[in-house]
């Protein structure tokens, strides 16, 4: 681990290359658990390959212009720590330089590679998707759950979990609310309950339809609902 000012900068800029690319990639590909030591050597491996191009760009600048940049060889050299010493100034244009183009390639990489991929794909969970981010706007998610001892629940949106993760997934249905044991009918929830939480392990299924947010007595969920498609 570094141990001195240059070389936490040094590792931050050698590493960021690298955890871009990586977070980047999560909308062209399925993400999948793996090891830390593989998600470590992917990100070692894709910042030491950008990390080189930015070198070589800035090697490029210093043999243009002598004057505005510092030989990036001599930065890594045996007497690295007093050359910077010496040209602080220009060691941080030469930075800069290699920096901002090591993350150009990044970004253009990504965007050739989802380009040929035709891939929009993101790490995101199925309720976020239909509870928030694809709700028209002016409405609100009014639900049909299913749970798993047959009990069918109808309520809007009032919270959900949006991790990814299923395992303590929760949502949570206000007014109007409504219920059934059996296959008849929904009936009406007395208004004296307000809300039913559900687990994301008791749930066979949901159905989802969008109601118009014109209801003053129920704006209360749906206020939430916004300012979390706002975040």
């Amino acid at each position: 681990m570094p141990d001195t000012w240059l070389g936490v900068i040094l590792f931050l800029l050698l590493v960021a290359p690298g955890l871009s690319f990586d977070l980047l990639s999560d909308s062209r590909r399925a993400v999948v658990r793996e090891s830390a030591f593989r998600e470590l050597g992917r990100t070692i491996l894709a910042s030491l390959a950008f990390g080189s191009m930015g070198l070589a760009v800035a090697v490029g600048a210093y043999g243009l212009w002598p004057g505005v940049f510092a030989a990036p060889l001599r930065m890594i050299g045996v007497d690295a720590a007093a050359y910077v010493r010496s040209d602080a100034e220009h060691v941080a244009a030469s930075l800069i330089v290699q920096t901002l183009f090591a993350f150009a390639a990044v970004v253009g990489t990504h965007l050739w590679l989802r380009k040929r991929s035709n891939a929009r794909l993101g790490n995101t969970s199925g309720w976020n998707v239909a509870f928030r981010t694809r709700a028209p706007v002016g409405t609100v998610p009014f639900v049909r759950v299913r749970t798993r001892s047959g009990t069918v629940w109808a309520g809007v949106v009032y919270d959900f979990s949006p991790d990814l993760e299923v395992a303590d997934r929760e949502i949570t249905l206000g007014p109007p609310l409504a219920s059934s044991r059996t296959n008849s009918g929904l009936s009406a929830v007395p208004d004296v309950w307000q809300r039913v939480v559900l687990r994301d392990s008791e749930i066979e299924w949901i159905i989802v339809k969008y109601i118009p947010d014109v209801s003053p007595a129920t704006t209360v969920p749906r206020r939430r609902l916004r300012r979390r498609r706002s975040q």
